[in-house]
């Protein structure tokens, strides 16, 4: 619930400022008033990613837990700054790559 508050308090923020959002003027915060349940649950990302990957096989798992900045402009920051953008990386070791 709070961060369903502070998204629809950030994109009045954005229509204020920007006089839009993303979506064509559709209030994005209204379809998560009665959200439905998400197949990751309350899944932390990407320390769940990380987690599959290594039961999966892989190794030398990194990941970043924000790479917003040198991708989304300000407008984007301010809308969907809650849920930062991330990037992992994995390697599956070569004697199980191409076993299935």
């Amino acid at each position: 619930p709070k961060l369903r508050e502070e998204f629809a308090r950030r994109e009045d923020e954005c229509f204020r400022i920007y006089g839009s959002n993303f979506s064509g003027g559709r209030r994005e915060a209204s379809e998560y008033e009665n959200p439905k349940p998400h197949r990751l649950g309350n899944a932390v990302r990407p320390a769940w990613d990380s987690g599959i990957l290594r039961q999966a096989g892989f190794e030398k798992i990194e990941f970043e837990i924000d790479i917003t900045n040198g991708l989304w402009d300000d407008k984007e920051k301010l809308l969907y700054g809650l849920t930062p953008m991330f990037m992992i990386s994995a390697e599956k070791p070569e004697e199980t790559a191409n076993v299935k």
